[in-house]
């Protein structure tokens, strides 16, 4: 039962309620809450209004590089991959804080651009938040942690590491494969012969290979698109010894750039669609290299009415659940 000592004079809203260990090794206990005023009820809150989806601009083509799709080749064969490290590697992965993040790259995140763009039609560049008839609202650092599972503790991404010789010899490995491969008839290290060079092949750094492919295609994809980073190779050695690296704060930062870089293209686009309707061919082309599906399970998270139905998978666990706890 919980009891409610608040005046319209107090600034300071205090509850006691019953609360219970979560690991039920205690009886319940009774703890004072306090909250700012005003409170809303939950009997009070208002109806959301719905998104307003308007049409795809004509003039706009977009690239999502940061989305990757499993349509390709490779797709079964980096499945196969993660699950094979992950039985070898899972604790090391829990240690450094990936593990949901590296599962997660082998979940498939359908693209609603109907969705996406409409609801872009709220993002404000300069407050990096969607601005909704009821108030403002973002992603945050939170859920790109709940949501992509990427550590938010642990050293800078281009931090050196401390530089131990042990590193610099697989470091000096993965650079040496890197040339290799990129002599080949492709000329660059694309990731499916990354994968077919490394996976399963007893070169005593497969796993710094496999978190150097993971980074370059999940986490931080530059151009040229679908070729691994080499200034990935640093990092991968410390994350596969289980140090901390503080991916979740870079993951956000670039996705708020895209949004912001989005919303502008399509703003111009909006404005050719307007000043332009008997011309063709001319089209303004983007390529966003952030994880943008994040921005999409959290409106699925929180919009009812944009979820894909069915919103449940076949054994039963939400999208989300299947995300973070794989």
């Amino acid at each position: 039962m919980a009891s409610d000592s608040s005046s319209p004079e107090n600034i300071i809203h205090t509850i006691t309620t019953t609360t219970i260990s979560p690991t039920g090794t205690s009886l319940p206990t009774q703890k004072p809450s306090h909250f700012l005023n005003p409170i809303i009820s939950p009997q009070t809150l208002p109806v959301r209004p719905s998104v307003p989806l308007p049409k795809r601009p004509i003039y706009l083509y977009l690239s999502f590089n940061g989305w990757p799709l499993p349509r390709t080749h490779s797709s079964p064969l980096w499945a196969q991959w993660v699950y094979t490290m992950k039985e070898k590697h899972h604790q090391v992965w829990r240690k450094s804080g990936i593990l949901e993040a590296v599962m997660g790259s082998v979940v498939r995140v359908c693209r609603d651009e109907e969705v996406l763009l409409g609801v872009m039609e709220r993002w404000c560049p300069e407050t990096n938040t969607f601005v909704f008839p009821w108030g403002e609202a973002t992603v945050t650092l939170e859920d790109v942690i709940v949501l992509g599972g990427y550590p938010v503790i642990g050293d800078g991404i281009w931090s050196q590491y401390g530089g131990r010789n042990e590193d610099e010899v697989v470091i000096g490995k993965l650079v040496q494969a890197h040339r290799v491969i990129s002599r080949g008839t492709a000329q660059k290290a694309y990731h499916g012969l990354w994968m077919k060079e490394f996976m399963g092949r007893e070169t005593g750094i497969e796993h710094e290979a496999f978190l150097a492919c993971w980074l370059s295609r999940f986490v931080f994809p530059v151009f040229p698109f679908g070729v691994v980073n080499k200034r990935m190779f640093r990092m991968a050695v410390c994350l596969a010894r289980g140090d901390q690296v503080a991916l979740g704060p870079i993951v956000l930062a670039s996705v708020y750039r895209d949004l912001g870089l989005l919303k502008s293209t399509m703003d111009a686009a909006a404005v050719m669609e307007e000043w332009r309707e008997d011309e063709k061919g001319s089209v303004l082309a983007l390529t966003v290299w952030a994880p943008l599906q994040l921005v999409q399970v959290w409106f699925w998270e929180r919009f009812v009415e944009l979820r894909p139905n069915p919103w449940f998978w076949q054994d039963g666990t939400r999208l989300k659940e299947r995300m973070s706890g794989m």
